[in-house]
């Protein structure tokens, strides 16, 4: 006796786009559409895995379809605009489940790219040094790709000297570093007391 031939999955996805790009804090869009092949209404459950939940709002979580039907769904896509929504290609896996049988599933896979995005901070602590003192340079990086800096100590009049007068540094996504110097004056004040000199830090991100 010859077995049954198992029945087909009933439902079957059409989509125009299974690559998106987006960049942070925009918003990526595309349609898909579902069909459903059987005679029968069904609800259908939609599942998206491979990005976090905040990155697709709105999403639906549920279709019915009519018999011999097809609806249209939207899928979204907005990465947040902070340093975990990191840069390059994620694959996603959107899978269509029928609520009346669980076993008949369809899966759909896509990719989202994540464009890089640069962002950081610079602050000098404390903000007064005096001839002696060890100062920090703090850089906070708020991208999604590491950052790669040049340091350069300089004041105008070339009264100070600064150890180190150059520094290269790495800064990882969402990491904050600590780069301390050291401030002298470059030549004694002759005549005693205090004087009062500014002095800048260039800072290059490539």
């Amino acid at each position: 006796r010859q077995k049954p031939h198992p029945e087909p999955i009933p439902i079957s996805a059409l989509t125009l786009y299974t690559n998106f790009t987006v960049t942070p804090g925009k918003i990526v869009s595309g349609p898909i559409v579902l069909y459903n092949r059987s005679t029968k209404a069904y609800v259908y459950y939609l599942e998206l895995q491979g990005v976090p939940n905040e990155w697709t709002p709105n999403r639906p979580q549920s279709v019915n379809i009519p018999a011999n039907g097809q609806k249209e769904i939207s899928l979204v896509f907005r990465p947040p605009r902070v340093y975990t929504s990191r840069a390059g290609r994620h694959s996603i896996l959107l899978r269509v489940t029928s609520q009346n049988d669980p076993s008949k599933v369809l899966e759909l896979r896509l990719s989202l790219t994540i464009s890089a995005f640069s962002q950081f901070s610079s602050e000098l602590q404390p903000k007064q040094l005096k001839s002696g003192d060890t100062g920090n340079l703090v850089l906070r990086n708020f991208g999604n790709i590491p950052e790669n800096f040049t340091l350069s100590w300089e004041d105008r009049l070339g009264e100070l000297a600064f150890d180190p007068k150059r520094a290269s540094i790495t800064v990882p996504p969402g990491e904050t570093v600590q780069i301390p110097f050291n401030i002298s004056r470059a030549r004694p004040l002759w005549f005693g007391g205090e004087k009062v000199s500014s002095f800048k830090v260039n800072i290059s991100s490539q």
